[in-house]
C-alpha cells in the first residue's frame, strides 16, 4: 500500500546536513556548478535507450595488447600471439582492461601450464591488489602436488580467500583448454567452468570472511577486468564480454536485475523504493535498509539520474543505476558525503508507486 507519509521530501540545500541524521540523499540537484546537460535533458530511460540488444564483444583487437595495461608487473612478461594472451615470464602481475564494467558476462578460454597459479579479477578499481580491492576468481592447477595443502578458498572457481567453490573438479588438467564464464549482475557472481557451475553467490548475503580485507559486499560495484599469473605460463584466448548495462543519450547506465510485475512506473509518479547508494569505489554513502524503511518521494523531487532511471520499473523490480556526475551532484558534490564529479551507483527496489492523476476542466480525476 502506498504511504506518502513515510518520509519527508528533501531539498538540495538541506541534504548534506540531514544525511548524517538518517535522511535520504537522492534529492533534487540544483547546484549551479553541475555539469551542463543534466536535468533539462532528462528523458525516460525506456524511451531513449538504444533498441538493439547488447552483444558479446572481443576484448582484444587481434593484433596486440592495446586496450590493456600491466598492473604491478612487467610488460615484458606478457605477450600476444596468434590471438592468445600469454604470461610468458615470472613477474607478470596483472594485465587489466582499460575499460571498466559494472554488470556483464565475461567468457574466455584459459590453459594452465603444470603448477600454474592464475586468476581473473572483476570490478577491480585500479589500485591495490585486485584480489583485495576487487574480486578474484581463482584459476589454479588443482592437481599439482605443491598445492595439496591449499585452503578451500584457494581452489579453482573460488572467490579468492572469501568463498570456496561449490563444486570442485570441473577444470581440466594442465595443458588443456578450459571454457570459463563469469557473470556479474548486481551483487550476484556466478562462475561456470566447462559448462559446470562452480560458484553462485550473492555478495550482499555474505558475512566477513577475512578480517584483513574489505568484505566482498563493500567492494566496488564497477571496475576493470584483470588477468593474472604468478610465475608459470598461462594462456587466455577468445576473451569476450557482454556489457549488460543500457546507456541513454544523457549518459545514464542502467541494468535490470529483477524485472518485477504489473504496470511500469510512469514519468512524474511518486514512488516507494528501497535503495543502496555507493560511490564507484564501493563506499556506501546511503541506504534505506539501514534506516529500516523505504523512501517515498515524487520523481520531481529527486536527482536527474533517478528521475530518468526509475520510470519503466515495475513493483518488485530491482534496477542498478550508474549515474554520471551531470545527472547527480555535478562538480560540487555534497560536503563530506559525495565528492565532486562523482559517479554514483544505486541499487533500487520498487515497493510501490502512485501515478500523477490526470486532470480535466473540473479538477483532478
Amino acid at each position: 500500500m502506498f504511504n506518502a507519509s513515510r518520509t519527508r521530501i528533501l531539498t538540495w540545500t538541506v541534504a548534506a546536513s540531514l544525511c548524517t541524521a538518517g535522511a535520504a540523499i537522492p534529492v533534487r540537484a540544483q547546484s549551479p556548478n553541475a555539469t551542463p546537460g543534466g536535468a533539462d535533458q532528462v528523458r525516460t530511460a525506456a524511451a531513449t535507450v538504444a533498441t538493439q540488444a547488447p552483444s558479446f564483444e572481443m576484448m582484444t583487437n587481434g593484433r596486440d595488447l592495446s586496450g590493456w595495461v600491466v598492473h604491478e608487473g612487467k610488460e615484458a612478461s606478457w605477450a600476444y600471439e596468434n590471438q592468445v594472451v600469454s604470461c610468458v615470464a615470472p613477474g607478470a602481475g596483472w594485465l587489466r582492461s582499460e575499460q571498466a564494467f559494472s554488470d556483464f558476462i565475461l567468457r574466455f578460454e584459459y590453459r594452465l601450464s603444470e603448477g600454474a597459479n592464475s586468476g581473473v579479477a572483476v570490478r577491480f578499481p585500479g589500485e591495490g591488489s585486485p584480489s583485495a580491492t576487487g574480486i578474484e576468481i581463482q584459476l589454479i592447477d588443482d592437481a599439482s602436488k605443491k598445492y595439496r595443502d591449499l585452503q578451500p578458498t584457494q581452489y579453482t572457481g573460488s572467490l579468492y580467500y572469501q568463498v570456496p567453490p561449490a563444486k570442485k573438479g570441473a577444470a581440466y588438467g594442465a595443458g588443456r583448454w578450459n571454457a570459463c564464464e563469469i557473470s556479474c549482475i548486481g551483487p550476484r557472481i556466478r562462475v561456470t567452468i566447462n559448462g559446470q557451475v562452480v560458484n553462485d553467490v550473492w555478495l550482499d548475503q555474505l558475512g566477513q570472511k577475512e578480517s584483513r580485507v574489505r568484505p566482498l559486499a563493500e567492494r566496488p560495484p564497477m571496475g576493470y577486468v584483470g588477468l593474472q599469473s604468478h610465475r608459470n605460463r598461462v594462456d587466455f584466448r577468445a576473451l569476450r564480454i557482454l556489457d549488460l548495462s543500457r546507456v541513454t543519450p544523457s549518459g545514464l547506465r542502467y541494468v535490470d536485475m529483477i524485472a518485477g510485475s504489473g504496470d511500469p512506473i510512469p514519468e512524474g509518479a511518486t514512488v516507494t523504493v528501497h535503495y543502496v547508494g555507493h560511490l564507484s569505489d564501493g563506499t556506501q554513502f546511503d541506504s534505506s535498509h539501514r534506516r529500516g524503511e523505504p523512501i517515498t518521494v515524487p520523481l520531481g523531487e529527486v536527482i536527474a539520474g533517478w528521475k530518468e532511471g526509475i520510470p519503466g520499473m515495475r513493483v518488485g523490480g530491482r534496477r542498478r543505476l550508474i549515474i554520471p556526475p551531470s545527472l547527480a551532484y555535478g562538480r560540487t558534490g555534497v560536503k563530506d558525503i559525495i565528492p565532486p564529479d562523482a559517479t554514483l551507483v544505486f541499487d533500487i527496489e520498487v515497493e510501490g508507486f502512485e501515478a500523477v492523476r490526470k486532470t480535466n476542466g473540473s479538477g483532478p480525476q
